[in-house]
């Protein structure tokens, strides 16, 4: 095999090249560093493509808070593996019934933990169960059942209620949309919202719940008619310059980006920033978002140094309500560090990105997936300036 190989390689260097055997040695040698070397950069640029993904994600991460309709990218991404979750538990209740009962049960069993673990990650929306609160002032056993976190309980309640008016009402339906998304049953949540949305006489409040779970689930038309029907009908009611409206405008924005429609959105989140401004000046998280989506098409198109305008404003204005160590503020940072790592300023982009990961550490632990993106994220930097050992140093933290 490979000793009569090497044996005929040296016959030929040494009979027909008239090579030494130290010259041998050094060709060899510099063959297997060579080979080496080939497989560093392979693995490196598999890990570039890895961080790649990690920008993408985190670069979208701020579509949230502020915009009080719309869900974070993040977000939408844990109720789409919640709603896949209860399907397959669906299906899989459905097998116990006619196959081996006891491996199905254990399949059960292991659904609803991943689920379980899934919705502690998402977080109870306190908000919504405030709005719900709101609406359930004359059924106080029903509020009561809400405040003790009985959403079972409610649920019931309210269809009794309902039950005895005789008659299914859009408020019916938003409350039973509200309740089944605290008991993050989102599809349902959905079904509820559009039956409310779909009413004779109009209500901005349901369109936009309606809006918001069409977008979460990947229906971005119907998403934008429910948004353009609300605005239509704030735009109405306040006169076209309220928080309401902005709201709306942001959100169809986040949408037409959504649908990679760049001009669209940019259009909505600049009629969303000159109500903001004009009703909240530079101090109010609304604006710094509006800024930071501003910033971010400007990536998108190529105009790099005004998305480093833009997302330099939303820095300075959550870091003067928020201070240093605040999610937003570690967004901020790492969306600049990856256009400055674009504009081909890498030293200040490893800066930039390595701020977010120090206030990511310090808001979450090590262990947390937006740490090991961030991680990727210097990684993809160093490989960028040809620095393969720091590069997988930081890949492999990841």
């Amino acid at each position: 095999g490979r000793a009569n190989i090497l044996i005929i390689c040296n016959v030929i260097m040494h009979n027909i090249f008239n090579w030494s055997d130290e010259l041998l040695l050094g060709v060899i040698t510099l063959l297997v560093l060579g080979a080496f070397a080939f497989i560093g950069i392979l693995y490196a640029r598999r890990q570039k493509n890895i961080a790649k993904d990690s920008d993408n994600k985190l670069g979208k991460l701020v579509e949230q808070g502020n915009n009080e309709n719309l869900y974070s990218k993040e977000k939408i991404e844990l109720i789409n593996m919640i709603d896949k979750l209860q399907n397959k538990l669906i299906e899989t209740y459905e097998q116990k019934q006619s196959g081996n009962r006891k491996d199905q049960q254990v399949k059960i069993n292991i659904l609803e933990k991943q689920i379980d673990e899934l919705k502690k990650e998402l977080g109870e929306n306190k908000e919504l169960k405030q709005e719900l609160e709101k609406y359930l002032f004359k059924n106080k056993e029903a509020l009561l059942a809400v405040q003790d976190g009985d959403y079972n309980k409610a649920d019931i309640l309210l269809d009794e209620a309902e039950k005895e008016r005789n008659k299914q009402s859009g408020e019916y339906y938003y409350q039973k949309g509200i309740i089944k998304e605290l008991k993050m049953e989102f599809r349902e949540a959905l079904y509820y919202f559009e039956l409310a949305a779909n009413i004779k006489l109009p209500n901005s409040s349901y369109l936009s719940k309606a809006g918001t779970l069409s977008r979460t689930f990947g229906y971005l038309d119907n998403a934008i008619i429910y948004f353009e029907k609300a605005l239509e009908l704030d735009t109405k009611n306040f006169n076209g310059s309220s928080n309401e409206v902005a709201v709306l405008y942001s959100n169809l924005g986040s949408i037409y980006m959504d649908k990679g429609d760049l001009d669209k959105a940019m259009g909505f989140f600049e009629k969303s920033l000159k109500i903001n401004l004009m009703l909240f000046g530079e101090n109010k998280p609304n604006t710094a978002i509006d800024y930071h989506h501003i910033g971010r098409i400007w990536q998108d198109k190529g105009k790099l140094d005004l998305a480093i305008e833009y997302m330099e404003k939303a820095l300075k204005i959550d870091l003067k309500l928020f201070g240093e160590e605040n999610w937003y503020v570690a967004i901020h940072y790492n969306d600049l560090g990856l256009v400055l790592k674009q504009m081909g300023e890498y030293d200040k982009s490893i800066e930039y990105i390595q701020k977010s990961l120090n206030i990511g550490i310090a808001l979450f632990g090590n262990d947390n997936i937006h740490i090991a993106a961030y991680y990727n994220n210097i990684g993809g930097t160093w490989f960028a300036k040809r620095n393969f050992n720091k590069a997988i140093e930081n890949y492999e933290k990841a």
